[in-house]
C-alpha cells in the first residue's frame, strides 16, 4: 500500500506537488532574508531598511579602504608599518566589500526571482507533458538551509571567542570584542558606545549576507539539477516502455582576520574558519556542478533505443543534449563543472597562506 502511493505521488503533475515544494520553499526564505536586508525594489519599508544597510556598508567600506590607503603609503602616524597590519585592513576591506556585493547581487536575484519563479513553472509543466514529482526537494532545501546556518553560527561564535580573553569583565567584553574585530578601522582612542553598537550589528549583518549568497547558488543548483533529474527519469522511463513494448558569479571570500589572544579557542577557530570555507566553495561548486551533469544524463537513456524509432522531436532532443553546453557560469568567464573544485580548494589555501607570511 505505501509502495503504491509513493508511486502516484511520484506521478503528481509539477503544478499539484513540485510548485508545493521547491518555489514556495524559497519565497520562504528570501522573505526571512528581508531581515538582513535582502529585498526587492519598491517603496516599502524592507526596501528602506536595505537601503539603509547599503548606505552602512558603504560608509564602512571606504572607511576601511581609506585607512588600509593609510597604513600602505606611511602616513598613519599612530603606528608603523607591519604586515600583520596590512593583512588586517586588508581581510577587512575585502570582507565589507564581498558583503557590499552580496546584498546587490542577492537582492538583484530576489527581485528577478517574481518573474523567474513563473517561468520556472512554465518550463517544468509544458502542454501536455506529466513530468515525474520529485518528492524530496523541499527536504534538501530545507535540510541544506539549516545546515548552512548553523555552520555559519558555530563558526561566528568561535570567531567572537578567539576575538577575546575569557578573564576579561563582562562589562568590557562588548568593547574587547569591537576593538579585537575591527582594528582595521577603530583605535581604542576613537571607541565610544554610540559607535561600537553599529558597528557590532553591521559586522553581523555582513557575515549574514556573505553566506546568504553562497546558499542562493546552491538552493538554485538543487533545483535545476531536480528539473533534469525528473526529465530523466521521464527519458529513463519512456525507453524502458519502449524496450517493453542557467548565471552567477561564485566570488571568493575571505574570512575576516580577527587577532586572538593564541589560546586554544583561537587555533580552533582558525582551523575551523579555513575548513568552514573550503566546505562551503567546495559545496558552491559540487551543486553548480551537478547542474551540468544532470544535463547529458538522458543521452544515455536514448542510446538505449535505436535510432530507427527516433522522430524529429528526439533527434532535436539528442542534438540539444550533445552540443549544448549547459553550466552555471560567472558572468560568461568559467563555468561551473567539478573540474574547478581544486582550483577553487588551491585560491584559498593560497590566500590563507599568504596572510601567514604577512603575519609573520
Amino acid at each position: 500500500m505505501a509502495s503504491a502511493r509513493r508511486r502516484r505521488e511520484r506521478w503528481l503533475p509539477v503544478t499539484q506537488k513540485d510548485t508545493k515544494d521547491f518555489i514556495p520553499t524559497l519565497d520562504s526564505i528570501f522573505k526571512i532574508a528581508r531581515f538582513f536586508g535582502i529585498t526587492s525594489y519598491g517603496f516599502t519599508i524592507a526596501f528602506s531598511w536595505s537601503f539603509i544597510l547599503f548606505i552602512m556598508l558603504v560608509t564602512m567600506e571606504a572607511w576601511a579602504i581609506w585607512k588600509l590607503v593609510r597604513i600602505v603609503t606611511g602616513r598613519t602616524t599612530y603606528m608603523k608599518f607591519s604586515g600583520s597590519m596590512v593583512s588586517t585592513r586588508l581581510s577587512g576591506s575585502i570582507f565589507y566589500g564581498n558583503a557590499l556585493m552580496s546584498l546587490l547581487l542577492s537582492s538583484k536575484f530576489v527581485h528577478a526571482w517574481q518573474s523567474l519563479s513563473l517561468s520556472w513553472l512554465h518550463t517544468e509543466n509544458p502542454s501536455g507533458l506529466t513530468l515525474p514529482s520529485d518528492v524530496a526537494v523541499k527536504r534538501r532545501v530545507i535540510f541544506v538551509t539549516s545546515l548552512v546556518a548553523s555552520g555559519a553560527f558555530i563558526e561566528h561564535m568561535l570567531s567572537m571567542m578567539s576575538a577575546t580573553d575569557f578573564n576579561i569583565p563582562p562589562g568590557e567584553y562588548f568593547k574587547r570584542y569591537v576593538l579585537r574585530s575591527h582594528s582595521f578601522v577603530l583605535r581604542p582612542s576613537d571607541y565610544n558606545l554610540w559607535i561600537g553598537i553599529p558597528i557590532f550589528l553591521l559586522g553581523k549583518l555582513a557575515t549574514a549576507l556573505w553566506n546568504f549568497q553562497d546558499l542562493i547558488i546552491i538552493l538554485i543548483s538543487m533545483g535545476l539539477t531536480s528539473c533534469y533529474h525528473k526529465l530523466n527519469l521521464l527519458e529513463q522511463i519512456s525507453a524502458q516502455g519502449y524496450k517493453h513494448g542557467v548565471v552567477s558569479e561564485k566570488p571568493l571570500y575571505v574570512k575576516q582576520d580577527c587577532r586572538g589572544n593564541g589560546s586554544t579557542i583561537s587555533h580552533a577557530y582558525h582551523l575551523l574558519s579555513l575548513s568552514w570555507l573550503i566546505v562551503r566553495a567546495c559545496s558552491v561548486v559540487l551543486a553548480a556542478a551537478d547542474v551540468h551533469i544532470h544535463s547529458k544524463r538522458a543521452l544515455n537513456f536514448l542510446s538505449s533505443c535505436p535510432s530507427s524509432a527516433y522522430n524529429i522531436e528526439i533527434k532535436r532532443l539528442q542534438y540539444q543534449l550533445t552540443h549544448d553546453f549547459v553550466a552555471l557560469s560567472g558572468m560568461g568567464f568559467f563555468s561551473l563543472r567539478r573540474g574547478l573544485l581544486l582550483e577553487v580548494v588551491a585560491a584559498i589555501i593560497k590566500y590563507e597562506l599568504v596572510l601567514i607570511q604577512y603575519d609573520t
